[in-house]
């Protein structure tokens, strides 16, 4: 059997994905959280918030004319 040679391979790494700073004569790198997409579960938030003003909107206008015929 042959042995075969293991070939070295060198990668440059991408420093933005890394945080690198010094903090007490040491070198330290920390990989930097992801993004967060808060984009969809914001978009449901305010469409349901829209959707539940619609609806006390109109409760209180079928209350409010339902006081004034009662009233007259």
């Amino acid at each position: 059997m042959t042995k075969e040679k293991e070939k070295e391979t060198w990668e440059i790494p991408n420093f933005d994905k890394y945080d690198i700073y010094k903090l007490d004569d040491k070198l330290v790198i920390n990989e930097k959280p992801k993004p967060k997409n808060y984009v969809v579960g914001c978009t449901l938030i305010n469409i349901a918030l829209l959707a539940l003003n619609v609806c006390v909107f109109l409760s209180t206008k079928i209350l409010v004319t339902t006081i004034i015929q009662v009233v007259k």
